[in-house]
């Protein structure tokens, strides 16, 4: 009379196997999201957008089984409103996929920490997997991150242009007086500087 009782206990046990199997096809089946890394308007990985002016994010996407997907990107600005938004088309994920996408920071974003809103959808508009990435939206000329671009910001980048003609090297507390991204702090960079300085004052 045991015999049957084996017979339930297996039945019961190939299930299980069953439904894990299952789960971890699904779990394979879901692209994941590798890395999403921010570019500035000057192809800078950086932590810093600039409102106003145009950003990139570059992600790494991965998916074990192709599938067709879609991938929406929203930025938030420090007081949790959108001020950048783009979508793809249909994208065919299989294995590692490169997407480069192109936003316009809005030039009203508050300045503050904001954060990168991804989503990837399958092609009912599901929710396949998302994301939320930390990134600090400024004003082009504000280096210290106050808000607004004055005197002690000039004052600032002329305390690290003098550092790098000195010793041709930018430590990294001046790692953002670069805005070109070039590896100098030079009279290109004043050039941008000074632009931005009119245009914050003339807004």
């Amino acid at each position: 009379m045991k015999f049957p009782k084996l017979i339930v206990l297996l039945g019961v046990l190939l299930l299980c196997l069953s439904f894990l199997q299952f789960i971890a096809v699904k779990a394979s089946e879901t692209p994941q999201i590798l890395s999403a890394t921010p570019i500035d308007s000057w192809g800078n990985v950086n932590d810093i957008l600039y409102r106003g002016m145009q950003s990139s994010l570059v992600l790494v996407l991965d998916s074990q089984v192709n599938g067709i997907y879609q991938v929406y990107v929203t930025l938030i600005d420090t007081s949790n409103v959108p001020v950048a938004f783009v979508t793809t088309g249909n994208i065919q994920l299989d294995g590692n996929t490169v997407l480069t996408l192109k936003l316009q920071v809005s030039s009203s974003a508050f300045v503050g920490v904001g954060k990168y809103s991804i989503t990837v959808t399958d092609q009912n508009y599901q929710s396949a997997t998302s994301l939320d990435k930390s990134i600090y939206i400024g004003i082009l000329g504000d280096l210290n991150l106050d808000g607004a671009v004055t005197f002690q910001d000039l004052v600032s980048f002329i305390s690290a242009y003098n550092y790098y003609n000195q010793y041709f090297s930018i430590p990294s507390n001046y790692r953002n007086y670069d805005f070109n991204g070039d590896g100098k702090i030079d009279f290109m960079d004043l050039i941008i500087f000074a632009a931005a300085w009119v245009s914050y004052w003339n807004n």
